[in-house]
Order: structure tokens, then C-alpha cells, then sequence
């Protein structure tokens, strides 16, 4: 008979998600330290989308 098959559960590490700076603002902080922690959660987010994808190709 002929081959079939069978899928192979991928394991991978969990990513973990950051804590993002925008969270601990409050509604009274300066516009500046606003716009800090806004910039600098862009590029925590680009890092997490980058092991989030590296972590699905792990299993292509």
C-alpha cells in the first residue's frame, strides 16, 4: 500500500510577550514621556512580531 502522511506536532518555544511600556502610562504624564514609551513600544513590537514569525517558521 501507499504512504500516508501523518502530521507531526510542532513544538516550539512559547513567545512571551513583553510588557509594553505603554502600559504603566497614567493620564497625567507629560505629552513627551508619552510619545517616548509610544516610539519605543513600536520597536519592542517589531522584535515581538519578529520572534513570533521566526517561532511559525520553526514549524513550516
Amino acid at each position: 500500500m501507499g504512504e500516508v502522511a501523518a502530521p507531526v506536532r510542532c513544538k516550539v518555544t512559547p513567545v512571551a510577550v513583553p510588557a509594553f511600556l505603554t502600559a504603566g502610562l497614567k493620564k497625567p504624564d507629560p505629552l513627551e514621556a508619552k510619545v517616548r514609551a509610544l516610539l519605543a513600544e513600536i520597536k519592542q513590537r517589531q522584535g515581538y512580531e519578529k520572534q513570533l514569525v521566526a517561532a511559525n517558521m520553526a514549524c513550516q
